[in-house]
């Protein structure tokens, strides 16, 4: 029993350590998977059965379609989540992916962007 409860804590705080948001399909996703995925003519049926549902729908003012996905990740340093170490040394590492694509009236692909970064953002109060 008293190994047990180090343990659910430690899986406790791994769980709180990570974030994620927005449509999983690109979780794995790298601009050159995407440029092999996707090709200009490609039907919006085809890339919805293979990307899922868009994060945002719009039309341009031109009668373009543009669908866009995203993911987000964010982990959270385990040193955060030690009193009083965590004030001194901590951090967040986000990684964001955003892929934008634009179909014409005949629901074809005519264009897609896809956008990577990555960021360490340093939370302590000594930053």
């Amino acid at each position: 029993m008293k190994l047990i409860k180090p343990a659910l804590l430690l899986a406790i705080l791994l769980l709180v350590g990570c974030y994620t948001a927005g449509n999983s399909s690109l979780q794995n996703e790298t601009v050159e998977s995407i440029e092999e995925t996707l090709a200009v003519g490609q039907t919006m049926g085809r890339v919805h059965e293979t990307l899922g549902d868009p994060v945002i729908d719009t039309r341009s003012s031109d009668g373009l379609r543009m669908w866009t996905y995203s993911f987000s990740e964010a982990q959270i340093s385990a040193t955060t989540f030690i009193p009083i170490v965590g004030l001194l040394d901590s951090n967040v590492a986000t990684s964001t992916k955003i892929l934008q694509i634009t179909f014409d009236e005949d629901d074809l692909v005519v264009d897609f962007t896809m956008t990577e970064s990555d960021m360490d953002i340093d939370t302590s109060i000594l930053n």
